[in-house]
């Protein structure tokens, strides 16, 4: 009597294991949850062209039924209406919550995405301020180092000085054209 007990209860395990592991297992069939007749979720972001813009709803926005013609569905958020097709719709609660929660994570990653890159840019714009401010700085202090020395622009000689041969002294400047300097420091070209 042992002995069949064993074998029974050896035979039991097996065909558990043989369940366990070698059968395919299947998903637990759960009802639907279905929106109520007319109710419809979007399964895409959908736009369209208006006066005053582009009016744009995402996936898993709540929509109506207005009417339908064949597969083409007439559908409305309450503001403006769409005409549609079946497989962008869908009656499933769930699924529509799902996209829903889709759609708002990839928009917070969208959102993230842009508040990053205007950190980046409002340093690269604090970075470039305050080097140009440095160099102002920098700029005034020679200046005014220059005029403790009195040293001014127009008490050092020009590039490529030489003298004429009326007693005036000839400058040439960065292009080529020659010039002299009269007693209040404008340039008269030759």
């Amino acid at each position: 009597m042992r002995a069949v007990g064993a074998i029974i209860v050896c035979a039991a395990v097996a065909a558990g294991l043989i369940w366990r592991y070698a059968m395919p297992h299947l998903p637990h069939a759960t009802a639907k949850r279905l929106a109520p007749e007319g109710t419809f979720f979007l399964t895409e972001r959908i736009s369209k062209q208006v006066d005053y813009g582009i009016y744009s709803l995402p996936a898993g926005s709540k929509v109506h039924r207005v009417s339908q013609n064949g597969e083409l569905l007439t559908v409305s958020d309450g503001r403006e209406t769409f005409e549609l097709v079946d497989a962008q719709l869908t009656n499933d609660l769930d699924l529509g919550v799902s996209l829903a929660a889709n759609e708002n994570e990839n928009q917070s990653h969208i959102d993230s995405a842009i508040e990053t890159d205007r950190r980046k840019a409002d340093e690269k714009k604090r970075r470039e301020d305050l080097e140009s401010a440095q160099k102002m700085e920098e700029h005034e202090k020679k200046r005014k180092e220059g005029e403790k020395s009195g040293s001014t622009i127009l008490s050092r000689p020009a590039y490529n000085q030489t003298d004429d041969v009326t007693g005036k002294t000839i400058y040439i400047d960065k292009y080529g054209r020659r010039f002299w300097v009269d007693t209040l420091g404008g340039r008269h070209y030759l």
